[in-house]
This record gives structure tokens, sequence and C-alpha cells, in this order.
């Protein structure tokens, strides 16, 4: 036959041996839930992060390609900056030789060494 609990059984338990007390594994589950938080706060700081520095990295963009007679110093990863802002940045360099039909309308002549048409 079990003992009938008592009002002061039911208030307090005992913890077991070598377990923390109520008020301590409360703690604990405390500072476990503010670390998590924490954590996803600054995971969520991260991405509004990448989304401000990263033009383009949630999809917000659109590719344009430009064909330049010369295109000396110009090479994949370069930012593209217009008035102060980074607004992009090379995603490849293809040469495209004369007499290829698919990009000659395209092109600049070679006249126009230093400008870049855009499509």
């Amino acid at each position: 036959m079990s003992r009938p609990e008592s009002r002061l059984d039911r208030l307090y338990s005992p913890p077991e041996i070598g377990a923390p007390g109520k008020r301590a594994a409360r703690g604990r589950d405390r500072d476990l839930l503010l670390a998590g938080a924490f954590i996803l706060a600054m995971a969520a700081v991260a991405v509004v992060s990448f989304a401000i520095l990263q033009p383009g990295l949630f999809g917000k963009s659109y590719r344009l390609h430009a064909y330049f007679a010369d295109a000396k110093g110009l090479f994949t990863g370069v930012r593209v900056i217009q008035n102060g802002y980074v607004i992009g940045g090379v995603e490849g360099v293809t040469p495209i030789f004369p007499g290829d039909e698919a990009h000659a309308r395209r092109c600049p002549s070679s006249s126009d060494a230093g400008g870049g048409a855009l499509a």
C-alpha cells in the first residue's frame, strides 16, 4: 500500500542523487532558451546583412550581357559600381571572335574600342 501524498510532498520533491534541484533546472532551461534565441537572432542578422551587402543574393537581380571590343582588366568576381554603390558583380567573361553571327549584331564595331553595347 502506498503512502498518500501530503501537501509538503507535492510542493517539495528532493532531487535525484547528482541531479539539480527544481530551481536550478528551471534556471538551466531558461539559459538554454535565451542562448537559442540569441543564436537565432544572430543568424537573422547575418542573413539580413548578406542581403544588404550582396545584391542579387536572393533572386532580386537580373542578368545583363555587355559586349566590349576591349575587355582588359575585366574578369570574374569584379564588382560593378554605379554612382559609388555596388550594383552587382561580373559572373563570367566569354571571348567572342569576329565572324560569330550569333553575337555580331550586338557587338560594337572595332572603331568603338572603349565602349560597350548592352543587351
